[in-house]
This record gives C-alpha cells, structure tokens and sequence, in this order.
C-alpha cells in the first residue's frame, strides 16, 4: 500500500506461453515495487499494465484496489493482459487464472470457501475478514501461506498476522 491509497499484491500461478508486443516497452523489475511508486489508483496502473509488456505475468496475477473502493485483477491469458473488475461488494483473488473458467466453476477451494463467507454480507468487518484468512491460509509441504493483512486504504493502516496465528497481530499506520 502506498501513502495514496493504492494497494497491490500478487498470486503465484502455473507459467504460460507469454509473448511481448512489439510496440510496448519490457518490464522486468519488482512490479508491486514499481507500481506503488508511480500510480495511485487503480485506472493509472491498469494503464501502465495495458501499454507495457509486463514479463512476469506468465507465472502471476495481481490484485489492486485503491481508496475510492475500485479494484481489479490483472493476468495473462489467451495472449492478452486481461483486466477483471470487481463486481459486487468484494473481489478474491487466489492462485488460479480467473479468466479461463465461467462463474461459479472456479478450481481452488480457497476462492469457493471465501466466496462463500463473504457472499451474502453487506458489510465486512475486520473480525470477519480474519475469519476468512483463518480458513483458507495454506499449509503445504511445498508452500504455506507466510503471512496475511487487512488494510484499510482510506484509513491507511495494515493489519499483519505471520503465518496463521490471527490472534496475534502488527498493526502499521501508514502515517
């Protein structure tokens, strides 16, 4: 999250064929890092992300959001950057690439679990959220979910729980 509002973060997915356009320019750095230095809202980093070949989208997505409440996800599929807004009170963004299946038929557990927690509130709390990152953090023998955090980018403050202890928890003020 940056002093603007402007949050993102990413998801690990499996690599895919990815192909650079000609016309636009390479970028190989830290995209989290770039964006919050040089956007703060959603609409000017989905700009960057349109008119620049972004490399690492071959194996990942990311999730923005921004003070005003906008948000969206970013990935890479059928040769294009595909830019999917949220619909609705709330947008979940797990390991798997949104835009290759229908609605509802979603593969990762995780994505149907959270769903299903925040489909028929019409408000969220941060007790409700941390319920939600409670059930679906993940604890593998090749990956685990190493840390989680609410944020409030109106407010600008985090909450940071490590790994999957949410009863203990940092808090960070932006200011």
């Amino acid at each position: 999250m940056n002093d603007q509002g402007l949050f993102i973060d990413g998801n690990g997915l499996n690599r895919i064929e990815w192909s650079p356009k000609d016309e636009q320019p390479n970028f190989n750095g830290i995209v989290e890092e770039y964006v919050l230095a040089h956007h703060a809202t959603v609409a000017e980093a989905v700009q960057w992300f349109e008119q620049t070949n972004v490399t690492i989208l071959s194996r990942a997505k990311f999730l923005l959001a921004d003070k005003t409440g906008a948000s969206v996800a970013i990935e890479w599929a059928d040769s294009a950057t595909i830019i999917i807004p949220r619909v609705g009170n709330y947008q979940i963004s797990t390991n798997f690439r949104h835009s290759n299946y229908s609605s509802g038929n979603y593969p990762c557990y995780r994505y149907r679990m959270s769903d299903a927690m925040l489909r028929e509130r019409e408000t969220f709390s941060v007790d409700l959220l941390r319920q939600v990152l409670s059930a679906t953090h993940f604890e593998g023998d090749n990956s685990t979910t190493l840390s989680s955090y609410i944020c409030d980018l109106t407010d600008g403050w985090v909450n940071i729980y490590n790994f999957h202890n949410f009863k203990d928890v940092v808090v960070f003020e932006l200011d």
